[in-house]
């Protein structure tokens, strides 16, 4: 009776230790690569928004999209004024519809943030 009884608390830690290996094997690779990571949520927001601005300004500057935003109607082109005060190329559409959203976040109390332009 007494080795039916060692038997069993034997076979029982050894299940117990059996689901804490399999726990640990799929646990660990989650909870290290959590707190392995050493960048805090400002830093890697921060580059984030570096990439954008990086891309964005990428595809800005490529005229090739300029082109065919203009062809599609959503220019955002600055406008080109004159000495003179005469307006040699109108402002965009995609570029002053974008100007009316900032300026409605504004009114409605947004908090301003450094990344606005206008």
């Amino acid at each position: 009776m007494q080795l039916l009884c060692v038997h069993r608390i034997t076979v029982s830690l050894h299940q117990q230790n059996k689901k804490r290996k399999i726990r640990k094997l799929f646990l660990n690779p989650i909870s290290e690569s959590t707190t392995a990571s050493t960048s805090s949520p400002h830093s890697r927001a921060t580059q984030w928004w570096a990439e954008e601005a990086r891309e964005g300004s990428i595809v800005r500057n490529d005229e090739n999209v300029r082109k065919i935003m203009r062809s599609a109607g959503w220019s955002f082109d600055e406008a080109v004024i004159e000495a003179e005060g005469k307006k040699n190329q109108e402002e965009g559409t995609l570029l002053t519809n974008a100007k009316k959203a900032v300026e409605k976040l504004k009114e409605q109390g947004g908090v301003k943030s450094d990344h606005w332009v206008f």
